[in-house]
C-alpha cells in the first residue's frame, strides 16, 4: 500500500512536470497563433519565463512580418501576461531592459494603435516599478512629430491619460502650443485637462510663459491653474503673483488695458487676498495706485475698485495705511467739493483701514464722520475710529 502511494505521488509529479511545459513546448513548436495561445493560458513562473520569451520573440521577427495581425496578437497577449509581481521582483537592472523593450515595442507597432494602446496601460500599471521617463520622451516625441491628428483618435486619448498619469514638463508644453488652437478643436477640452493635471510638474515652464507677457497665453495658464485643487496654495499664489506683476508691466502700456487684463489682475487680487499673501504687498499697492487711475477714467468700475481696496486689508496691512488714508482724504475733498463719489468705494477704503486698525488713519477717518456721505459711510467710519490700536 505504502509503495502504491509513493508510485502514485512520483506520477502525479511528473505529470505535473509534464503539463508545466506543456505551453512551453507549444510556444516553442507552434505558429503564431500557438505562441500567441500559450502566452494566454500560461501561469506562475511558466508564464513569466513565456512573457519574456513572446516578448523578444514579437521583437526580432517585426520588421519580417511586417504588419501581421497574427503578431500584432501575440504583441497585446505578451504585453498583457507582464503581472505586477514578476516585474516587482526584478532588479533594477531588469527593469531597465524591460523597459527598453516596452519602448521599442512602442516605436516598431506604429502602426498598430492597439498595441500600442496596450503598451501605454501596462507601463501606467506599472509606473510604481519601472523607470519610465525614457518612455515619456518617447511620446513627447512621437505626438510632437506625427502630430495628433494624424494619430488614431483612441491613441491620442490613451496619450493624454499617460501624460496625466506620468508626463513631465516637456509634455505639458508640447499640449500648451495646442491649446485653443482650431486645428485641434476636436481635443480641446481633453487638452486642458491634461495641462491642469499637468500643473504641478511645470511651474519653472508656466513661470517662464507668464514672464513672456503674451496676454492670451497668460490669460490660458491662469484659467488652468485657477480652481484647480491638485494645486497648492503656495504655488497658485506665486503663479497669481507673477501674473499680477506682470500684467502691471503690460498694463503700463495704456493701449493694452483691456477686459481680460483687468480680469487677470482682478483675479488674481483675490486669490492673493483670500491666502494673505503678503509677498506680494509691492506689487498690490503699485496696483493700487494704477487702479486710482483706471477707476478716474471709467476703465476700472466701482466693482473691481472695491476688490483692490480690500485686497490691500489682507495682501499688504503694514503698508497700506498710508496710501489708504491719503486717498480717502482725496475721496473726502471730492465730496466736500459735492463732485460725485462712489458709496461703496469709499465704504471699502473705511472698512479696510478699520479692519487694518492703525492709529496713523485717525484723521482721515474722522474727517469722514463730518460729511454728508450715506449713514453706512458714516457708521462704519464710527466704528473704524474706536477700533483703532493705539
Amino acid at each position: 500500500m505504502f509503495k502504491k502511494s509513493v508510485l502514485l505521488f512520483l506520477i502525479s509529479i511528473q505529470a505535473t512536470a509534464i503539463f508545466a511545459n506543456d505551453n512551453k513546448i507549444k510556444f516553442i513548436k507552434g505558429n503564431i497563433s500557438d505562441k500567441t495561445l500559450a502566452v494566454k493560458e500560461a501561469s506562475g513562473e511558466e508564464e513569466n519565463w513565456l512573457c519574456e520569451q513572446a516578448l523578444d520573440f514579437v521583437l526580432t521577427n517585426k520588421e519580417i512580418l511586417g504588419n501581421d495581425r497574427e503578431l500584432d496578437g501575440l504583441a497585446i497577449a505578451t504585453v498583457l501576461s507582464f503581472s505586477n509581481s514578476y516585474i516587482s521582483n526584478l532588479t533594477e537592472k531588469q527593469k531597465y531592459i524591460v523597459m527598453n523593450k516596452f519602448q521599442d515595442l512602442f516605436v516598431n507597432f506604429q502602426n498598430s494603435a492597439t498595441v500600442q494602446s496596450t503598451l501605454i496601460n501596462k507601463i501606467i500599471s506599472l509606473k510604481k516599478e519601472l523607470p519610465y521617463s525614457d518612455f515619456v520622451d518617447i511620446l513627447n516625441s512621437y505626438i510632437s512629430k506625427k502630430g495628433i491628428n494624424n494619430i488614431d483618435n483612441s491613441l491620442v486619448k490613451e496619450i493624454f491619460h499617460a501624460y496625466e498619469e506620468i508626463g513631465n514638463n516637456q509634455s505639458f508644453l508640447i499640449l500648451f502650443e495646442m491649446l485653443d488652437n482650431p486645428l485641434y478643436k476636436d481635443y480641446n477640452q481633453d487638452i486642458k485637462n491634461t495641462l491642469s493635471a499637468l500643473i504641478p510638474a511645470s511651474m519653472n515652464e508656466i513661470i517662464s510663459i507668464i514672464h513672456n507677457k503674451n496676454i492670451d497665453d497668460i490669460y490660458s495658464i491662469f484659467s488652468l491653474v485657477q480652481n484647480n485643487n491638485k494645486i497648492s496654495k503656495n504655488f497658485i499664489c506665486e503663479i497669481a503673483e507673477n501674473v499680477l506683476n506682470e500684467s502691471i508691466i503690460l498694463m503700463q502700456d495704456s493701449s493694452k488695458v483691456s477686459d481680460k487684463i483687468l480680469e487677470l489682475q482682478i483675479n488674481s487680487l483675490n486669490i492673493l487676498s483670500e491666502n494673505r499673501w503678503t509677498r506680494a504687498s509691492s506689487n498690490a499697492l503699485t496696483y493700487f495706485d494704477f487702479s486710482k487711475t483706471l477707476f478716474g477714467l471709467d476703465v476700472m468700475n466701482e466693482d473691481q475698485m472695491v476688490i483692490v481696496v480690500q485686497s490691500l486689508a489682507q495682501i499688504a496691512p503694514l503698508n497700506a495705511v498710508t496710501p489708504l488714508s491719503k486717498y480717502l482724504e482725496e475721496l473726502n475733498a471730492k465730496k466736500e467739493q459735492n463732485l460725485a463719489v462712489s458709496t461703496k468705494v469709499v465704504l471699502s477704503v473705511v472698512n479696510s483701514l478699520g479692519a487694518i486698525g492703525d492709529k496713523y488713519a485717525f484723521d482721515s477717518l474722522l474727517a469722514t464722520t463730518y460729511l454728508s456721505y450715506p449713514e453706512a459711510v458714516l457708521s462704519a467710519a464710527r466704528n473704524a475710529l474706536a477700533g483703532l490700536r493705539w
